[in-house]
């Protein structure tokens, strides 16, 4: 089922529909396997939690957002879990219509090892695939994030190395021009054990670089 709620994708589901998006379609291109599909009921109960999950997370970073406006610092966590990110993009009307409008269908996000993976079912060309996008998410100075992928296979074969670096180069200019630059200093992204889990201090200083 999907929430009837219309919303402005957060940084945390824009940040997830396009590496899902653009990994996956460029990717697309080289396809010639499509896994068998099994059928998966997201029930309401889990797209609440999922829902509420995602509502908790931008809360938190809302919070550190009007402690840098407010010109002070604040330390804050946010953490989501992999099932919650797969059933919020599945089920949430605004993050499925994006995916849906490209052709994305059955998204799915893995936190793991370090390592951020998505995967979905891809239409190219009248051609519905199976791609798989997996990298690690790093920070830099201005709350900035960015994307590395370590692989990108197309249903079980792994796509060229040229293909990979076109992947990363879209996904993080897709990146650059959204709401994933944050006004603070983040300390620490890691994936593991399907959570995802973001650190940082709210930061003023990074305002005043942002508008200049």
């Amino acid at each position: 089922m999907r929430s009837s709620r219309r919303r402005k994708l957060s940084p945390i589901a824009y940040l997830a529909a396009g590496i899902l998006i653009i990994g996956l379609l460029v990717a697309a291109r080289l396809a010639t396997y499509t896994p068998p599909e099994e059928p998966e009921i997201i029930t309401w109960s889990e797209a609440e939690h999922a829902r509420q999950a995602i509502e908790a997370a931008e809360r938190e970073l809302e919070e550190a957002s009007q402690a840098a406006k407010a010109g002070e610092k604040k330390s804050f966590q946010v953490s989501i879990a992999q099932q919650d990110a797969t059933n919020f993009l599945r089920t949430d009307k605004s993050a499925a219509g994006v995916l849906a409008n490209r052709k994305v269908e059955k998204p799915r996000i893995e936190f793991q090892s370090d390592r951020v993976n998505g995967s979905g079912y891809v239409t190219f060309h009248g051609r519905r695939v199976y791609v798989t996008v997996s990298g690690q998410l790093s920070h830099a100075t201005g709350g900035k994030i960015a994307f590395r992928s370590d692989s990108v296979t197309v249903g079980k074969l792994p796509a060229p190395g040229q293909l990979a670096a076109k992947v990363d180069e879209m996904i993080n200019a897709y990146i650059a021009f959204g709401p994933s630059v944050l006004p603070a200093q983040i300390t620490e992204i890691s994936s593991d054990g399907g959570m995802l889990t973001l650190k940082g201090v709210s930061d003023p200083a990074s305002l005043r670089n942002t508008s200049r």
